[in-house]
């Protein structure tokens, strides 16, 4: 294939590397290294015409599909990180263009892609049109709309949502990396970091002159770290490592051939990538004195209106910032006055405060020791995939995987070749107190991300459907998996587990207490931690809180809305209610909106309700 014309330069170059002596440092200023491809910004009205003749007389259902393909091909890391690029003709290999012109191009399409949606005529179409084109239109108007936005946000910041950390996890996490071809398209993409980073300078400038500039709270953090990956020796750097590791298996490389794939990564790490490391620090470092000390977003130009669609997105609700607190601060009280129960039940002291007590309970819970922590989170997933025919009528192929080590915490999907599992990111580099960590297999792995999201790539659905996905649905999903462990009795015997899941609760109820309080009510770091050490037991992740505003809100939002649904169906079929049944009506559409949700949920009770 064309594509792999690029590969096979790249392995010719590994030939004339000259051979790595271990005895010896490698002479890295010596190793020719491949050119780096500029972008290519071809003129939006050529773009829209195009699209316009590709797409003109197609059914709705070809409009779809071959619309969502050519916002694919523009978001080229997903496609190479799903090992897609066989689907595509003429991909080029490299990474995402994140320019803000691209970033507007990609808007203007998506937009007019919206509006020649608008102009279908549905009436006759199937119902599972409807509900396609009904998530395909939300999908689209979100997008839209978060144009209006873009430049309220901090593309330099080394949390979640920044380039930087984006593009590590993407190559040390995403990228797989199971035969030479693999090697070689990852030495190829790791040789355009530096543009990558290049354009996250441009991205920070842009920003800083229009006034936004990430706050001193996250903005030194970042700094430090990034500091850090543009000191560290190549060798150790995440890039390097992950090369390293994986290479240590062969595949299906010489000898020869993998100390030379390592001595290319090695001088694109110490020659490219470690100065584009520091280049970005030293761009950050020039704003570091106009940076604010305060962290909500509301401080910025069009700030408060940019938190109100997050809100509005992130909990598909019309709500305010300050009734989405309200609700926060009504939620505590009902899970303190749970957690107060459990207390009872241990013979803890009824005066104590909430802190107070769950950190008893946190210290009397047991300990799982570092090196035994992954096998531990084995063994539960495994007995909550044997306890799942009593409640889903569909089990997931897919299997699920635990990786531990120094962070964690979090899901990351398999790919839809199969070729990667999914995989729940535990953080063991330390022992770990028992309390929390059953709720979090469930949040993590099963009932929770893995079953919802590997079932929805399992689905015979367009592509669209299986890839856009709404945070209030999926997120929502993990906090209800954590409660349907509880209703199933997975907690029975277990008060301490059961503890672990009230503070989770409690720590996603603060969530919309916090959020809220920082971006739109002026709450400052100090007044943020002191609500979460007080109602939760332990520190806020502010920063996170703090880079992506209304994300947060999510949670509690989502699962709310599911526990709300469920009980209507409990109430209204009674005996006939099944778990599994109203399971696949919340599961069988894949991700979709909460609106969408509720529809196929009253659509299962009108026909269990109709069944003679």
């Amino acid at each position: 294939m064309a594509k792999y014309c690029v590969l096979i330069s790249v392995i010719w170059l590994l030939w004339g590397c000259g051979s790595s002596n271990s005895n010896n440092p490698p002479d890295l200023a010596s190793v020719e290294l491949p050119e780096v491809i500029e972008y290519d910004l071809q003129p939006t009205v050529e773009v829209i015409d195009a699209a316009e003749q590709q797409l003109e007389g197609l059914t709705v259902t070809a409009f779809m599909d071959q619309s969502f393909a050519l916002l694919e091909r523009r978001s080229i890391d997903d496609v190479i990180g799903a090992n897609r690029e066989s689907e595509f003709s003429d991909l080029p290999l490299h990474l995402s263009n994140i320019s803000d012109e691209y970033y507007l191009q990609s808007i203007a399409l998506k937009s007019f892609i919206l509006q020649s949606l608008i102009n279908y005529d549905l009436t006759a179409e199937s119902e599972e049109t409807k509900i396609g084109a009904a998530i395909f239109r939300q999908w689209l108007e979100r997008e839209v709309e978060a144009g209006d936005y873009y430049l309220l946000s901090f593309p330099g910041t080394a949390y979640l949502v920044g380039w930087p950390s984006q593009t590590e996890s993407y190559f040390t996490q995403v990228l797989t990396l199971d035969s030479s071809e693999q090697v070689a398209r990852y030495l190829t993409l790791l040789n355009q970091v530096a543009l990558r980073f290049a354009q996250i300078e441009t991205l920070v400038t842009v920003r800083a002159n229009a006034g936004i500039i990430e706050p001193s709270y996250t903005l030194q953090p970042s700094i430090d770290y990034l500091q850090s990956l543009a000191d560290v020796p190549y060798n150790e750097h995440p890039f390097y490592r992950r090369l390293q590791t994986a290479l240590q298996s062969g595949l299906g490389l010489t000898a020869t051939e993998r100390d030379e794939a390592l001595l290319l990564a090695a001088a694109m790490i110490e020659r490219r990538v470690k100065p584009a490391y520091l280049s970005l620090v030293q761009t950050l470092n020039s704003y570091s004195e106009q940076a604010p000390d305060e962290i909500g977003f509301s401080q910025f130009p069009n700030g408060a209106a940019f938190y109100q669609s997050q809100l509005n997105y992130f909990t598909e609700t019309e709500q305010t910032a300050e009734q989405v607190h309200q609700l926060g601060l009504d939620q505590m009280v009902a899970i303190h006055q749970q957690m107060r129960e459990r207390f009872a039940l241990l013979g803890y002291p009824s005066t104590g405060s909430i802190a107070q007590l769950i950190n008893r309970a946190r210290n009397e819970s047991g300990v799982i020791r570092s090196q035994s922590a992954v096998t531990f989170f084995e063994n539960l997933i495994a007995e909550a995939y044997a306890q799942l025919p009593l409640a889903f009528n569909q089990i997931p192929i897919t299997p699920v995987i635990v990786v531990g080590g120094p962070t964690g915490g979090y899901y990351i999907a398999g790919s839809d070749d199969g070729s990667r599992p999914g995989a729940f990111y535990a953080q063991t580099n330390q022992d770990l107190n028992y309390l929390t960590m059953p709720t979090l297999a469930y949040h993590e792995a099963i009932p929770g991300h893995h079953l919802q999201i590997a079932l929805s790539q399992e689905l015979q659905l367009p592509r669209y459907r299986r890839e856009i996905r709404f945070t209030s649905f999926i997120e929502g999903w993990g906090l209800y998996a954590e409660r349907l462990a509880f209703d199933l009795g997975w907690y029975q015997d277990d008060i301490y587990g059961d503890l672990g899941r009230l503070q989770f609760e409690a720590m996603r109820a603060s969530r919309l207490v916090i959020d809220t309080g920082i971006h739109a009510l002026g709450w400052s770091v100090q007044q943020a931690q002191n609500y979460s050490q007080t109602n939760v037991g332990f520190a806020a992740s502010l920063p996170r809180y703090s880079v992506w505003p209304g994300q947060a809100t999510a949670y509690t939002s989502g699962s709310l809305k599911l526990l709300e649904l469920r009980q209507q169906a409990q109430d209204q079929l009674g005996n006939d209610f099944d778990y599994g049944d109203f399971h696949d009506a919340v599961l069988k559409n894949g991700s979709v909106s909460l609106r969408q949700v509720e529809e196929s949920v009253n659509q299962y009770i009108m026909t269990t309700l109709t069944q003679p």
